[in-house]
């Protein structure tokens, strides 16, 4: 934020008030000098936050960040911070200097723990979905799951397993594929998920070099499986596709073998561009994606419908 001291600005007014002075004149009556307030005669007014001994210019953009904060009740500060990609003392030094009074708002409230082990078909599921479909900051300690507005209720399904009451989805434009996709998000911010993420080999930049985790339990392999389905998959009858790096697609390649007749001139695994596709075209898809998806307590909404409605 720019500033001027006080002394300057009512010299300037002062002046504005009386050009029969001298700039001299009008300097030495507030104790600065002339070339200070000759420069700012013509912006002075907007310097018009007092503050202690200073008047403070304060831009738009500097006003954002505090503008958000005061009209989204349920954003933390650091939630802000990261959104305007600033620090925290930044605002609240601003809103002093604004006369506007900081007061801390309630943390929100999950288990931090969620991902400390793997033992039921619903954290294998989101361990999956997010190794697909999530993003983790290590730098700022948050995960950021943001999907497409139609899967708007799958966000609210992490947050009701994250065990957090008082939950905010939040919207945006963006997505993979157009700049102007209709967009929701869900971030957590915290050290101790994000650890525990990264224990299960989820890290920051992970696009096209997952390794998914060989679960022993076949119940918590297939829900993992799903997870990495329904957050970069593709199903539909006798049709099934799936992107990311060559150890996953290879990972659910072996899983399907179950139901699927492998011919051995065919590779079914090929590179697009820094990733790798894994797709099948046979009725034996059907089979094996009832399988994954039939009888199971956790899924995307729409693949599932899909899925169901194969004959």
């Amino acid at each position: 934020m720019k500033s001027i001291s006080k002394n300057l600005y009512d010299a300037c007014e002062y002046y504005s008030q009386n050009q029969n002075l001298s700039l001299t004149k009008a300097a030495e009556k507030f104790s600065t000098d002339r070339h200070s307030v000759k420069k700012h005669l013509t912006d002075y007014k907007d310097y018009s936050h007092r503050y202690k001994d200073r008047c403070y210019l304060v831009t738009e953009d500097e006003m954002a960040p505090i503008k958000y904060f005061l009209a989204n009740e349920k954003d933390t500060l650091k939630e802000v911070c990261r959104k305007f990609k600033t620090k925290p003392d930044t605002i609240k030094a601003r809103m002093e200097i604004l006369g506007i009074e900081y007061q801390t708002r309630r943390q929100r409230i999950f288990n931090l723990r969620k991902f400390q082990e793997i033992d039921t078909e619903e954290k294998a599921y989101w361990l999956g979905f997010i190794l697909a479909d999530g993003y983790l900051n290590e730098d700022r300690n948050f995960l950021r799951i943001k999907l497409g507005i139609i899967d708007e209720k799958h966000l609210e399904k992490f947050a009701i397993f994250m065990e957090e009451k008082d939950y905010q989805i939040k919207h945006d434009t963006g997505g993979a594929y157009t700049r102007n996709n209709l967009c929701c998000y869900i971030d957590y911010n915290s050290k101790e998920l994000v650890a525990d993420l990264k224990k299960w080999g989820i890290f920051q930049g992970k696009s096209g070099k997952e390794k998914p985790i060989d679960f022993i339990d076949d119940n918590l392999k297939k829900s993992y499986i799903r997870g990495l389905i329904d957050g970069d998959g593709h199903v539909e009858s006798a049709v099934f596709s799936y992107v990311g790096s060559i150890e996953s697609c290879q990972y659910i390649k072996d899983y399907f073998e179950k139901w699927i007749d492998y011919k051995e001139n065919c590779s079914y695994i090929y590179k697009k561009g820094t990733i790798f596709s894994f797709g099948l075209k046979n009725q034996q898809v059907n089979e094996a994606l009832k399988a994954i998806y039939l009888n199971s307590s956790i899924y995307l909404d729409r693949k599932y419908e899909v899925v169901k409605n194969f004959g």
